[in-house]
């Protein structure tokens, strides 16, 4: 993106070229199941300009891979600037990048981070440069650690162009995106790991991974987020992703007018799972729902409409 805005602006100009790298150069699956395919780590004698280590769950384990430390040791003095998006502050952490400069990083891992590596000093800040490395408390934070790098590069003019494509592409991938700005304050305001992972789920509700994406969101793994969240909330994920879908499923057909298939969708199920959902947690079928909702003069049901939940579903049921 920023290469084409080059070339409106400089003819004949082309500045970045981008390199995907795992430790043994092989396809990476995403939260999201996209397929990318990467390259080895390079000899060290292959110059990077920039380096960003992005977040993920797997930042939990690699930090402590002693090939991936030795490689990012070697080609440090090559490279002209680092970044780190969440997670990815402990791997540059634990090799060493952060001795006595300072940093951010999600909250949740701020007690680890201080007691493996004393010598980062922490900041509560959406975003921290110190030097040449770079730090972001948030993985959503991708944009706004582009707009920084291509600002020292090419000014804010283009920099700030390149941010705006990025928003509007943001936007056109989610049918509920919120400003960045606004996404910033969200993450500032809502630091504790549990309450962020749950408003990361209703706002992703349609997504079919939303489970391991909210992992993601607070760098756990699947099985650590599962137990953390039943001992902060009192119930498992299944549990609340159930009742939570009922929940939207409901308002969705109650308030839209929608049809089965169509709110099934908008919740992140087969339009026969929720009908499942529906028969064994409220005791009546989507069709019966649905015919309630036209009969506003009868008085079998509450005026909202919304049933409560008959009884808890299992983890087998997701």
């Amino acid at each position: 993106m920023a290469d084409r805005l080059l070339a409106t602006e400089f003819s004949g100009i082309s500045g970045y070229k981008v390199s995907l790298l795992s430790i043994d150069g092989k396809i990476v699956i995403s939260s999201t199941s996209i397929q990318i395919m990467t390259l080895p780590l390079p000899d060290a004698a292959v110059h990077f300009d920039t380096l960003i280590i992005v977040s993920g769950k797997g930042n939990l384990d690699i930090s402590h891979n002693f090939r991936l430390m030795n490689w990012l040791r070697m080609i440090r003095p090559s490279v002209r600037r680092i970044g780190a998006m969440s997670c990815g502050v402990l791997v540059i952490g634990s090799a060493g990048f952060l001795d006595n400069l300072h940093a951010t990083a999600p909250r949740f891992l701020e007690e680890k981070l201080l007691e493996e590596f004393p010598q980062i000093h922490i900041r509560d800040d959406a975003i921290v440069e110190d030097g040449n490395i770079y730090t972001t408390s948030d993985y959503g934070m991708g944009a706004v650690l582009t707009q920084r790098l291509l600002q020292s590069d090419l000014g804010a003019h283009l920099a700030n162009r390149v941010l705006a494509s990025l928003i509007q592409a943001q936007t056109k991938m989610t049918e509920a995106c919120v400003p960045i700005n606004e996404k910033i304050v969200k993450i500032e305001q809502n630091r504790n790991p549990m309450s962020a992972a749950i408003d990361f789920m209703r706002d992703n509700i349609s997504s079919s991974a939303v489970l391991s994406d909210a992992a993601d969101f607070v760098c756990m793994s699947e099985r650590n987020f599962q137990r953390k969240f039943k001992i902060s909330t009192g119930k498992t994920l299944y549990q609340f992703l159930t009742d939570l879908r009922l929940e939207i499923a409901q308002k969705i057909l109650r308030e839209k007018n929608s049809t089965p298939q169509e709110a099934a969708r908008s919740v992140g199920l087969s339009e026969q799972r929720l009908e499942t959902l529906f028969k064994k947690n409220l005791g009546i079928s989507v069709s019966e729902y649905c015919l309630t909702i036209s009969m506003t003069a009868a008085q079998k049901y509450p005026s909202d409409l919304a049933f409560p939940i008959q009884k808890t579903t299992n983890c087998l049921d997701l």
